[in-house]
């Protein structure tokens, strides 16, 4: 692509007492081969109470034409992005995770592939990496179809049309068309973008070509809490598009419903537990299959902890689905 003619692209880092991902998230967006005359980096703070600002002001004086910090009282990362879009100067709008570190060449293959495909969403490959044995254990459970579903951001190898990658390169113009991200949403906004995307004829775009390290959870009440908001608020998603939404979001929850109605139909009717104990029986055989897979290939005293994440990832997402069942008379 000529250089002269490239857009001009704007990565936007929301921000959030992220003392310990932020400085290294920023150098990687500092070392991109995209022209450095033509990005710069938007980082939109929540009113950290860390080391945070610190570290962002201090970078920001070292590339005062490069970086610029914007401030959102609403701490909502929802919030943040809109914020990044509105203050943009850039054609472009990449998203990136505080968490996340960009591979050198992350904006020039989106701008690339935006322009060349047609498409209005492009987005690469998450990959997961954790910091200490639970870090680890999270963050390859969470690369596996098993943990995930489908979500081919997590470890797919190929790419096509049919999914959205991660973390998501846009036209400006077009997310100021379709309203930016919903800032009702607390979780699952880029879900909700993209459905959104897809009603107003629009195409997304993954390819395992772009890649991001992302540095996972590193504590299970973390996890569970992650999981348990993706799983509440994904009720609001799945009652405005129902007909796009995976399958894989109902599974967990039809899972943890299935355990819940056997356990309790034992208990209340005298009825054997046969029902139930077979659903757990079946459950574990298959994580801890998974996990022998995993380990094998990894380090063997994972065979222990992939279940257990297995579990959490798959309960407390599962029961933030029933228990955000209210929020389909809550939202339109």
């Amino acid at each position: 692509m000529n250089t002269l003619k490239l857009p001009f692209a704007t990565v936007v880092v929301p921000v959030y007492n992220e003392q310990k991902y932020i400085l290294p998230c920023i150098d990687s967006l500092l070392q991109q081969d995209y022209p450095p005359d033509k990005y710069e980096i938007l980082v939109v703070d929540g009113h950290s109470n860390d080391d945070s600002v610190p570290i962002i002001q201090k970078l920001v004086g070292q590339h005062p034409n490069k970086i610029r910090l914007i401030d959102n009282p609403d701490r909502r990362t929802s919030k943040a992005w809109n914020l990044g879009i509105e203050n943009a100067k850039g054609e472009v709008i990449l998203l990136m995770s505080a968490h996340g570190e960009a591979a050198d060449s992350y904006i020039s293959l989106c701008v690339k592939y935006l322009v060349e495909k047609e498409v209005s969403n492009v987005g690469g490959i998450m990959d997961t990496v954790g910091k200490g044995f639970w870090g680890e254990s999270i963050a390859l459970a969470t690369s596996n179809p098993f943990g995930v579903g489908n979500s081919k951001h997590r470890y797919a190898a190929d790419e096509g049309y049919d999914d959205a990658g991660w973390p998501g390169a846009f036209w400006k113009k077009t997310l100021i068309e379709i309203g930016g991200f919903d800032e009702n949403l607390p979780m699952n906004e880029d879900d909700d973008l993209n459905f959104r995307l897809l009603r107003h004829g629009h195409k997304l775009f993954y390819t395992s070509k772009i890649r991001v390290k992302y540095y996972c959870r590193d504590s299970l009440i973390r996890l569970w809490r992650q999981y348990f908001r993706y799983g509440y608020w994904k009720s609001v998603v799945i009652k405005r598009y129902g007909k796009v939404t995976s399958l894989r979001h109902f599974i967990p929850s039809g899972f943890v419903l299935s355990l819940i109605l056997t356990f309790l139909a034992g208990a209340l009717f005298s009825l054997p537990f046969t029902y139930f104990l077979t659903l757990i029986g079946v459950y574990f055989i298959f994580s801890f299959l998974t996990a022998i897979f995993i380990s094998i290939r990894t380090k063997l005293y994972f065979i222990f902890s992939i279940p257990l994440i297995f579990m959490i990832i798959h309960f407390s997402y599962g029961l933030g689905v029933l228990l955000g069942i209210p929020n389909l008379f809550k939202y339109k």
